[in-house]
């Protein structure tokens, strides 16, 4: 089911939080979401990014809408942006890399601890190669993070995780 509203980005002015689109309560509802709370969210008919709702502590969520999303669509605080939601089906809540995708195939105790993981941590492993632009960088990261993963038995330690990223 595809859910579409207009929402105003408005912006936290915070350290932590930032620029964000508010999903009422009742579009929520409308969704039949489970505890997870992740969505895919197409913005002005131009982009769909896997986005997460933020709860807002008085029932209703918000979208974070981050400075490359805010480029790519022309828009700035008190823009209205044209919102369709749908729910994500997606195993991980967002797209998959192949470079990562293709290791957990082949190391199959890298994918065990892999996937003992919590899917926020799988998420931001996910980011992280997805975040990489080419594909050299990409397998670089994902080989990394699984030798990280078996070196440190499934623990995710990412400090040290980091670390090994500089070297």
């Amino acid at each position: 089911m595809l859910i579409q509203f207009d929402a105003v980005l408005e912006n936290f002015n915070s350290n932590l939080w930032g620029h964000h689109l508010v999903v009422l309560s009742n579009v929520i509802k409308s969704l039949n979401l489970d505890k997870q709370k992740r969505v895919l969210c197409h913005l002005n008919n131009q982009m769909v990014i896997h986005s997460g709702l933020m709860p807002t502590g008085t029932g209703d969520y918000y979208i974070l809408i981050n400075k490359t999303i805010r480029t790519k669509l022309k828009i700035n605080e008190g823009s209205i942006v044209s919102v369709k939601l749908e729910k994500d089906e997606s195993e991980f809540g967002m797209e998959m890399p192949e470079e990562l995708s293709a290791l957990l195939e082949q190391d199959e105790l890298g994918n065990t601890f892999f996937q003992a993981l919590t899917p926020g941590k799988k998420r931001t492993l996910i980011h992280i190669v997805l975040s990489k632009k080419q594909t050299d960088t990409r397998i670089k990261f994902a080989l990394k993070m699984m030798e990280h993963l078996k070196l440190m038995e499934g623990k995710l330690d990412f400090k040290s995780l980091y670390e090994s990223f500089k070297n």
